[in-house]
C-alpha cells in the first residue's frame, strides 16, 4: 500500500498568496497599457487636423469583460463616424483603423509592465 502525503497548510497559503499576486500583477499591467492605449491614441488624434476636436473625448471603458475604445454620446459619435468612413464626397480620415502603432505601444507597455514584476518566493520552493 502506498504511504499518503501531507502539503503542510502555509505553503497552500503561500501557494495562494502567490496566484493573488499574479492576477494583480496582471490586473495592474493591464490597466497601465489600457491609459498607454488611450493616451497615444488621443495624442495621434490631435495631430490629426480633423480629428483635433474630438480627441479629448476619446474615452475607454470596459464592455462584457473586453476594453471598448470610442467617444460617447451621439453628437461625437456621429462625426467621429463621418471622418473614419467619410461619405460620398468627402474621403475618410480614418483615425481607428490606422492606429496600429498604438496598439503596439500598448501591448509593449503591457509586456513591459509583466516582465517587471519580481517573481513571489514560496517557502521551501527553489
Amino acid at each position: 500500500m502506498a504511504e499518503g502525503f501531507r502539503i503542510d497548510a502555509s505553503w497552500l497559503d503561500a501557494i495562494e498568496r502567490y496566484v493573488t499576486g499574479l492576477q494583480q500583477d496582471v490586473m495592474d499591467a493591464a490597466d497601465a497599457a489600457v491609459d498607454v492605449f488611450r493616451d497615444e491614441l488621443v495624442d495621434y488624434a490631435k495631430s490629426k487636423p480633423n480629428w483635433v476636436n474630438l480627441s479629448d473625448s476619446i474615452q475607454t471603458w470596459a464592455e462584457d469583460g473586453r476594453m471598448v475604445v470610442g467617444l460617447q454620446g451621439d453628437d461625437y459619435v456621429s462625426q467621429a463616424e463621418y471622418l473614419e468612413f467619410g461619405d460620398l464626397h468627402n474621403p475618410p480620415d480614418s483615425l481607428f483603423r490606422t492606429a496600429q502603432h498604438v496598439t503596439m505601444l500598448a501591448q509593449e507597455r503591457l509586456v513591459s509592465e509583466l516582465a517587471s514584476r519580481r517573481p513571489i518566493r514560496i517557502p521551501g520552493m527553489a
